[in-house]
C-alpha cells in the first residue's frame, strides 16, 4: 500500500499508477461528501477493485464529550 500526503491528509492506495490529478480528483469527491472540507478528515483509501473502478473511503477524527473534574488537593 502506497502512502501519499498532500494538503495535510495522508492518502494510501494500492493502485499502482495512481497519477497526482486522480489523488486530487478523489481528495475533491471527500471534500464533497465532509461538507466541503477536509476538516476532521486524517486519511483517504483509495483501493483498487480489479474492474477499473475504486473504492474511496476516508477516516475522521471523532469529538468524544468528557466532564472536566477539578483536583483539590488537602
Amino acid at each position: 500500500m502506497k502512502e501519499i500526503t498532500k494538503d495535510g491528509v495522508t492518502i494510501f492506495t494500492d493502485v499502482d499508477d495512481i497519477t497526482d490529478q486522480e489523488i486530487v480528483t478523489y481528495r475533491d469527491t471527500v471534500i464533497k461528501h465532509n461538507g466541503g472540507t477536509l476538516k476532521d478528515v486524517v486519511k483517504i483509501i483509495v483501493k483498487d477493485q480489479g474492474d477499473g473502478t475504486v473504492d474511496i473511503s476516508y477516516d475522521k477524527l471523532s469529538t468524544v464529550k468528557f466532564e472536566r473534574i477539578a483536583r483539590v488537593s488537602q
